[in-house]
């Protein structure tokens, strides 16, 4: 075993030597002319925003949350309603609504929960069908804490 180790060590270090070695002898073809100023890779918007008054998520139509964000990311993601105990986000990527609570009150879980269907426009029966994640401070009580992390009202959590 302390010889296979030996043996795979010295291999690394003989690969990292060579490279090494090339890299002197073989530099990059191109090389920068002094003065010359590198042109930026350009970031393609990620994601558009639609402008009707209905976008379709999961298979659940909703109202356009995303035409008045209260902030986005470079990735696309939107917050769309922030109160005082409580926060909304949309992920884009991954067709996730995150609700993120900072107290341990069972009545701000309630007013999350109201805020973003009715900001969705959506029955209970149709949110329960989008990817949605509850995060909440560790308390022990049963009603916040984990493992109930999506919408109260959903049967299968």
């Amino acid at each position: 075993m302390k010889r296979i180790a030996i043996i795979l060590f010295s291999t690394l270090i003989a690969l990292g030597l060579i490279y090494f070695f090339l890299s002197l002898f073989f530099p990059s073809k191109h090389k920068r002319q002094e003065g010359e100023i590198p042109t930026p890779t350009k970031i393609e918007e990620r994601t558009r925003i639609p402008q009707s008054d209905k976008i379709i998520i999961s298979g659940v139509k909703t109202n356009n949350f995303l035409k008045s964000p209260i902030q986005t990311n470079s990735e696309g993601d939107v917050l769309f309603i922030k109160e005082g105990d409580f926060q909304i986000a949309y992920l884009t990527r991954f067709s996730q609504f995150i609700i993120n609570i900072s107290t341990s009150s069972s009545q701000t879980r309630l007013n999350a929960e109201m805020a973003f269907i009715t900001k969705l426009g959506v029955k209970r029966e149709e949110a329960c069908q989008l990817e949605v994640k509850v995060t909440s401070p560790y308390v022990p009580n049963p009603y916040l804490a984990p493992p109930r992390k999506t919408l109260s009202f959903c049967e299968n959590y």
